[in-house]
């Protein structure tokens, strides 16, 4: 993806864990747990402050 930064694209790809476990939970009959909701929103919430706090670097 040429269009996006690589910090944006590093970033993006920490996600993985969290979409992948929310695709396999309807496959694989999976409960969802309360640790399981907190730590994905935790995670998916890091992802968009960075991403939304790219561009807004302040320069010194």
């Amino acid at each position: 993806m040429p269009s996006l930064s690589r910090i944006r694209a590093a970033v993006v790809k920490l996600s993985v864990p969290a979409i992948a476990t929310a695709m396999s939970m309807p496959v694989l009959g999976e409960a969802v747990t309360p640790r399981l909701l907190i730590v994905a929103t935790v995670i998916l919430s890091e992802i968009s402050i960075t991403i939304l706090g790219v561009g807004r670097r302040r320069k010194v």
